[in-house]
């Protein structure tokens, strides 16, 4: 069970009162010289954040989810970031 801020998805309460969300493990399972293996694993993904400064000199070639906030720190900020994707349809809010 991990508690996570600010997350508005499905969660379970522990007994600290705490709002917690299940982590299932995912199993595997495959043939390899004629035995059954298996591994349980955590379903981690590799993720990473940029400041909209450093995403000047780049294209995202991903989709990027954006967080616009209530308000923009500087002008034309967020046009900054919308306008480094390749395709609008890249952009997540």
């Amino acid at each position: 069970l991990v508690s996570f801020d600010k997350y508005d998805g499905p969660t379970l309460t522990n007994i600290e009162g705490i709002l917690v969300v299940s982590i299932v493990l995912i199993q595997r399972m495959w043939e390899a010289k004629s035995r059954i293996c298996f591994r349980l694993q955590i379903p981690l993904s590799l993720a990473w954040t940029i400041t909209v400064h450093k995403l000047q000199s780049l294209t995202l070639t991903n989709k990027a989810v954006i967080d616009l906030g209530r308000k923009e720190f500087a002008a034309g900020l967020s046009f900054v970031m919308i306008s480094h994707v390749r395709s609008l349809n890249d952009i997540l809010f």
